[in-house]
């Protein structure tokens, strides 16, 4: 920092860095991330600091920045005062704040000339290679898909490489699941059906973000680009399925007995307007639908039109993957389907599936980022 000075009738201090670049911090603002012992826990990365003793009065008594302009102290009084480095303040300057990289990614949009360029990593190195980690993580949080191949042929695997980011999310089929056709299923997974694009568990009113499987014939679709094609090209359609809430529900019993729902849009917009999540699944679209009659007609139009979309040549991605491969995807963002298929005579269809929060998935991306040595970008 070159200098920092007390601006009393804006009540904040100014603070010009070495590059020239200046800065502007409220009194309000350096009094509530005061990082003294008595405002904070250092320990625990937490603000000791009630809300109530916030004294909204307070001005400065001096503000001095240190010979080699590293640090700026600022006095509130003889008994206390502040500390920040040029560091902290320059990442934490308001007008060109970044986002956050791990919560909003540069999205990578992508349909059907994917299939030959699906991320794809190794098992052991995932696990045992924290940068892989990394960019395996990367791939999901910017892509939405990727492969791991080279799995081990045996039960478990979801949660060995779930645990090596947080840990499995339980559900009402489980901490993990078991995909097999069978008698009396509690889920049209389990039968031998085609199962159309769609996403998991829309009738959690938090819906798990991320899916593990292993095995099988796979088709997929980037949801977020298919809205956005709904949006170019048919856009009452898509201001319908954005504004209208439907009923998803799940009813059964399987890890346990349950009667879930959930009402949501089938597109979600973020705070800006973007698309942020896809809440799609014929499955268990509920029969109720809470809206007025004079709409149903509309929305079920909408629906097609996304669902035409969803399934086109140009956007869905098809490929049956080998036996030891595993395939994990963003849940609130690509769609999932398979073909029917039959049962040989050389075993059943196998596969198993486990979910991981996106809040665990962003902590890890964040805690690799700062621990490993060899600079990474978010791509």
């Amino acid at each position: 920092m070159q200098s920092a000075t007390n601006v009393d009738d804006e009540r904040l201090v100014m603070v010009t860095f070495a590059d020239g670049l200046q800065s502007k911090y409220p009194y309000i603002w350096l009094l509530d991330n005061c990082l003294c012992s008595k405002c904070y826990i250092h320990s625990a990365n937490q603000r000791r600091l009630l809300f109530s003793q916030l004294d909204f009065q307070a001005a400065p008594e001096s503000v001095t920045i240190t010979a080699d302009g590293a640090n700026l102290t600022v006095t509130w009084s003889k008994e206390h005062s502040s500390d920040y480095t040029a560091d902290w303040l320059r990442t934490h300057q308001f007008d060109s704040s970044k986002p956050d990289e791990a919560a909003e990614p540069h999205l990578n949009i992508w349909g059907a000339e994917m299939v030959n360029t699906i991320p794809t990593y190794n098992f052991e190195s995932v696990m045992n290679d924290d940068a892989e980690l990394y960019k395996w993580l990367n791939s999901l949080n910017t892509t939405g898909l990727a492969l791991i191949k080279n799995v081990p042929r045996k039960v478990g695997q979801n949660e060995r490489i779930a645990n090596r980011v947080s840990y499995l999310r339980p559900t009402n089929y489980g901490v993990f699941f078991t995909v097999k056709s069978k008698m009396g299923a509690s889920n049209a997974a389990y039968t031998t059906a085609r199962l159309g694009l769609h996403t998991d568990l829309p009738f959690y009113d938090h819906t798990p973000g991320q899916c593990d499987d292993e095995g099988g014939v796979s088709e997929f679709t980037d949801g977020f680009k298919a809205a956005l094609q709904l949006k170019e090209e048919n856009p009452k359609a898509f201001k319908i399925l954005t504004t209208s809430w439907l009923d998803f529900f799940d009813i059964g019993t399987d890890y346990y007995p349950y009667n879930l729902t959930r009402q949501a849009t089938p597109i979600g917009l973020g705070r800006n307007g973007e698309v942020e999540r896809i809440r799609y699944n014929q499955t268990c679209r509920s029969t109720m639908m809470r809206i007025p009659v004079e709409q149903v007609e509309a929305v079920y139009k909408a629906l097609k039109a996304f669902d035409e979309i969803l399934h086109h040549k140009d956007n869905i991605i098809q490929f049956k993957m080998e036996s030891g491969d595993m395939v994990a995807f963003n849940n609130i963002r690509v769609l999932h389907g398979r073909s029917a298929f039959k049962i040989g005579q050389q075993g059943s269809r196998h596969l198993e599936g486990g979910y991981i929060d996106w809040d665990e998935i962003r902590s890890k991306l964040r805690v690799l980022k700062a621990s490993l040595k060899s600079p990474l970008s978010w791509v």
